[in-house]
């Protein structure tokens, strides 16, 4: 049977914290540091987030783990595309790294076969 993903018309922050795993004091301090999370109002004032707010919340929690900074976040997120490309904007995060890496390593051997070429 497949799974099917409920949406709804809004989401309650009770709903998006046991969704995206966030406590409400991330996701009140999100709201304040990425401008894009503007969640509506009920007549009692409790915010009312839209599924295009659940998926940006989701998208920096994505980013977040994967060890991205606020500032870098908050400009991908303004990238209309980042959305639909989280995956491969974290994927290309990750490979730089792994070159980034594999370069110190293949450095250090270079000058460990200088040192015992010296001897």
């Amino acid at each position: 049977m497949p799974n099917l993903t409920i949406r709804r018309l809004y989401y309650t922050v009770r709903d998006v914290r046991e969704i995206a795993k966030i406590s409400s004091q991330t996701l009140r301090l999100w709201e304040e540091k990425f401008p894009v999370l503007h969640p509506a109002k009920s007549k009692a004032g409790r915010r009312l987030f839209k599924q295009n707010d659940l998926d940006t919340i989701l998208c920096i929690k994505k980013l977040k783990d994967a060890g991205y900074k606020d500032t870098k976040i908050l400009e991908l997120l303004q990238n209309a595309e980042t959305h639909f490309n989280i995956d491969d904007v974290i994927e290309r995060k990750h490979k730089t790294e792994k070159r980034k890496f594999m370069h110190e390593i293949f450095h250090d051997l270079e000058e460990i076969l200088k040192i015992l070429d010296e001897n």
